[in-house]
């Protein structure tokens, strides 16, 4: 199995320099914070985007998503406005939908019911390549993930914080016999070009959604 590294970003991390974090040759996919709910916009996100794109690493965006808040309708304009603003492809580039609950008052059935209608536009809309993202207690306990069975048709990001050599995988994808395709596995990452603490996944290179594999020789492409 060939595995890439990558981190995820928000304006969390400020001031970043793409350019060292390339040539250290550690880095080969940034998956950025572009939106959550209906209205916010990560206010870092384009200035990120543009710097990873023009230092030749993979870029790819992520949503945080609301039940209560905001419709899948006001999301969708809400991502669809944002990343307009950049390089995005539909065909091309992955978005992930970070599903935590929060402090939202809802059922797990509830949250089911807005999550599968919120995958159904983006796909309606021309979205190839959208992730879920979640652990495995949150997944299991606050989403009636057994209401559709197509939840496991969108790749796995996991976050799973572990010395272990693998995740755990929510029962959406483990009852499928389908593993992740992204693994969030430490948020106390050290990257050369980013101050601080940052979070630090691997990409399995060679899974079937890679519509452009990736490859053995982890020359970043376009496409995850």
């Amino acid at each position: 199995m060939t595995k890439l590294k990558a981190i995820n970003i928000s304006k969390w991390q400020g001031n970043i320099d793409a350019k060292t974090i390339h040539n250290e040759g550690q880095i080969q996919v940034v998956i950025m914070r572009s939106t959550e709910g209906g209205t916010y916009q990560d206010p870092k996100f384009v200035e990120y985007w543009n710097s990873v794109v023009s230092n030749n690493m993979t870029p790819a965006a992520y949503h945080n998503f609301h039940v209560a808040s905001s419709t899948p309708t006001e999301q969708l304009q809400n991502i669809n406005t944002t990343l307009a603003s950049v390089s995005f492809d539909k065909d091309k580039h992955a978005l992930a939908i970070s599903v935590f609950p929060n402090t939202e008052e809802v059922t797990t059935t509830q949250r089911a019911d807005n999550l599968h209608s919120f995958l159904e536009l983006l796909k309606q809309d021309g979205y190839k390549h959208v992730y879920i993202n979640t652990n495995n207690y949150e997944w299991n306990t606050k989403v009636d993930w057994s209401k559709y069975s197509d939840f496991s048709n969108n790749p796995l990001w996991i976050s799973h914080w572990t010395n272990a050599t693998e995740p755990t995988i929510p029962d959406t994808w483990a009852k499928a016999c389908l593993t992740w395709t992204w693994w969030q596995y430490s948020c106390t990452g050290k990257v050369p070009g980013i101050s601080g603490d940052v979070c630090t996944n691997w990409v399995h290179s060679e899974c079937q959604d890679n519509v452009d594999n990736l490859g053995a020789s982890n020359t970043p492409t376009d496409i995850l």
